[in-house]
């Protein structure tokens, strides 16, 4: 994700991206939102949801990438109400383009590297025959 969207996200939730800007060494989050600009939407809103929560003080992300086509969050604490409202995000990045976030045409490809992209992205990225 760029820097300016992971900007918005840290500066607006700052306890739950603690760890970010930290060494490799400490923390994953060094790394920032590692996948496309297309899921910033998808994160916002489970940020939201979490802030909504009674574990809104302890929460904060230790992970965020992409992984096998879908966002993958590694997180702390772990309990029923939040591994729901993780896992329904994780679900909502399969159907969301990850690099423009259209939902209209979206497919999971499985040639070589796994991405979730709509038709447009995934034309523009095709290398030229």
């Amino acid at each position: 994700m760029n820097k300016k969207l992971e900007t918005q996200l840290v500066e607006r939730f700052p306890t739950f991206f603690r760890d970010y800007g930290k060494s490799p060494r400490e923390s994953c989050m060094a790394f920032g939102c590692d996948h496309g600009d297309g899921w910033f939407d998808i994160l916002w809103k489970l940020c939201e949801n979490i802030e909504k929560t009674q574990y809104k003080d302890k929460f904060y992300f230790q992970q965020i990438k992409e992984k096998f086509a879908a966002l993958r969050i590694y997180y702390t604490p772990s309990n029923p109400e939040l591994d729901t409202l993780i896992e329904k995000a994780e679900q909502e990045s399969l159907n969301v383009c990850e690099q423009c976030g259209s939902k209209q045409n979206v497919t999971t490809n499985s040639e070589g590297w796994l991405t979730t992209m709509c038709e447009t992205c995934r034309n523009k990225s095709k290398p030229p025959r």
